[in-house]
């Protein structure tokens, strides 16, 4: 991969802004660009931790092993999200394999070096720590799901968590870049089952249906479906950038 982004291009978002200067700086001197096209594999499921990881531009799939007769995909990330975090307090290997879904710019911040960054500037670690307490409560939200929702229940939960960036601090959009395949895998059932529901939702005016995307149209209804009322605090605050 080659060099395509300077190291001045700030990634974006509430937590890496959120950094008093004296530990952003330092951390922004460590990370290399990179770029990916489609498909491209950037780390691969089991792989041994390699670093941290920015999205700079462009957006990644994050890939569970492959099951026969079924896709793989679990979840695309937009710019500015982060990954790899998880084998920085673990030592562990890269839970998923991440390729390119479109083409893409990232900052790749290698291991020893930021763990020697890590030992110089200890405050770093509770930053890195909100990075993954983010994602360990948009895990737990999404096991609610397993319980005793409806499919349409779950989808609209769905849809509007993604739309609103997975509280990774991209940009909010009404305009979701997905396909119906794996929108349905990303809630554990079939494009069949959710069909429906979509078809639904358009005749209701709720959404628009797209080529390979979703528009969202009244995020009222959708609220209501998912049973906003009841979702934890900080997962109704998400949706404050889509109003």
């Amino acid at each position: 991969m080659n060099r395509v982004v300077s190291p001045e291009i700030l990634p974006a978002g509430p937590l890496f802004y959120g950094l008093p200067e004296p530990l952003r700086v330092p951390l922004l001197a460590l990370g290399l660009p990179r770029k990916a096209v489609p498909g491209q594999r950037i780390v691969t499921r089991d792989q041994p931790h390699s670093g941290l990881y920015c999205i700079v531009q462009g957006s990644v799939d994050l890939m569970n092993a492959p099951a026969a007769g079924q896709d793989c995909f679990l979840l695309s990330l937009d710019a500015p999200a982060w990954f790899g975090e998880l084998g920085l307090f673990d030592g562990g290997p890269h839970p998923h394999e991440v390729r390119g879904r479109t083409p893409c710019a990232f900052l790749f911040f290698p291991r020893d070096a930021l763990l020697a960054l890590l030992a110089a500037e200890p405050g770093l670690w509770c930053w890195l720590g909100k990075l993954l307490s983010l994602k360990l409560r948009l895990s737990c939200f999404a096991l609610d799901e397993l319980s005793h929702m409806s499919t349409e229940t779950k989808l609209a939960r769905h849809v509007l968590v993604k739309a609103a960036g997975f509280g990774t601090g991209a940009a909010s959009t009404r305009d979701i870049s997905i396909r119906q395949e794996h929108l349905a895998h990303g809630i554990g059932v079939t494009r069949a089952s959710i069909t429906p529901i979509l078809q639904d939702w358009r005749r209701r005016g709720i959404v628009q249906l797209r080529y390979a995307g979703i528009t969202l149209l009244d995020l009222e209804q959708l609220k209501s479906i998912a049973a906003f009322s009841d979702w934890p605090l900080p997962m109704r605050e998400l949706l404050t950038t889509l109003e």
